[in-house]
């Protein structure tokens, strides 16, 4: 069995990277992303698939509040897996949430591929809020399915890899 870590990155409320960036467009009936654009990051939903070196190997103090959306039958970087509120009255830290997402997203990893997270073929990582964003109300982790070396091509959900 190989030795799996997390990368993790913190969500930040920085405004828009790009206002004139297209955003993605939605399939009406299924809320999947049918053509490719920008997508905020507070509004990420399960399955939500995006090309995107800005969570790419990002620790410590990378802040990311919009990635390229695109359908997930495209090749892309990482597809969101889970979203959990944190149930905290006060901002718990850094640290705190960086282990809190680590262990929220191997928690419900298997429920979403198929396989446990120590047996998978993919990696993980985890979105957290900032000091600043809580204080405008982010409260959400937000876990993301990333490849090994290569692109994914299609929905991981139920991959069982």
């Amino acid at each position: 069995m190989r030795v799996r870590t997390v990368v993790v990155a913190a969500v930040a409320v920085l405004g828009v990277a790009s206002g004139c960036a297209q955003e993605a467009t939605r399939d009406e009936a299924t809320g999947e992303i049918a053509a490719e654009g920008q997508v905020d990051v507070f509004s990420f939903k399960v399955g939500d698939c995006f090309d995107s070196g800005d969570v790419q190997g990002a620790a410590g103090n990378t802040q990311v509040d919009a990635v390229k959306g695109k359908p997930c039958t495209e090749p892309h970087y990482g597809e969101v897996f889970h979203l959990e509120d944190v149930e905290a009255a006060a901002f718990p830290g850094e640290t705190e949430l960086q282990a809190m997402s680590e262990e929220i997203c191997t928690a419900n990893f298997e429920s979403y591929v198929g396989t446990p997270y120590a047996d998978s073929t993919l990696y993980m990582t985890g979105l957290w809020p900032t000091a600043e964003s809580w204080k405008n109300g982010d409260r959400e982790i937000v876990c993301v399915l990333i490849g090994d070396d290569a692109p994914l091509v299609g929905s991981q959900k139920g991959a069982g890899i």
